[in-house]
């Protein structure tokens, strides 16, 4: 059973609708995240995000283990860079595909953001497990045709 007792000081009905981030953007440089922040913004889609694979994988078990409210849902899509110290973007996507498998974390989907043009490259990257892969520069555009497209948020 999932504990959505985690905030002991709150009380669930004064917590009736969750304002949790919807979007996790996992990308090393600052300047991608903002570039993220920017597009989701005016979609009021909340987004948070983390610097490399392990915090990525940590948010993402403790926002399934520690729901601020009924209401609250895990996140909805992640956008993942492959290049990253560390974890890959394909290391941290096995990862959390195989958390997936052991009912740790629930299946969501996964956008690989490379700045890769190789197909080689960019079919690698499909193979760790992602659900479709952009490139980047990112675009307006293109995030919200995946949004649309996944119709997660």
């Amino acid at each position: 059973m999932i504990d959505r007792g985690f905030f002991s000081d709150a009380n669930p009905a004064e917590n009736k609708k969750c304002n949790c981030a919807k979007v996790l953007i996992v990308d090393d440089n600052p300047f991608n995240t903002l570039a993220f922040d920017t597009i989701l913004g005016p979609l009021e889609i909340k987004s948070e995000s983390a610097f490399n694979g392990n915090s990525a994988i940590e948010k993402i078990v403790n926002r399934q283990r520690h729901f601020c409210c009924d209401e609250c849902k895990p996140y909805r899509i992640i956008f993942i860079d492959q290049e990253m110290p560390g974890m890959t973007g394909s290391e941290t996507v096995k990862e959390l595909r195989r958390l997936q498998e052991q009912n740790v974390v629930p299946v969501m989907k996964i956008i690989g953001c490379t700045a890769h043009e190789g197909k080689d490259q960019i079919d690698r990257f499909m193979e760790s497990g992602i659900d479709d892969c952009i490139k980047k520069p990112i675009s307006a555009k293109v995030v919200e045709r995946l949004l649309k497209n996944y119709d997660e948020c």
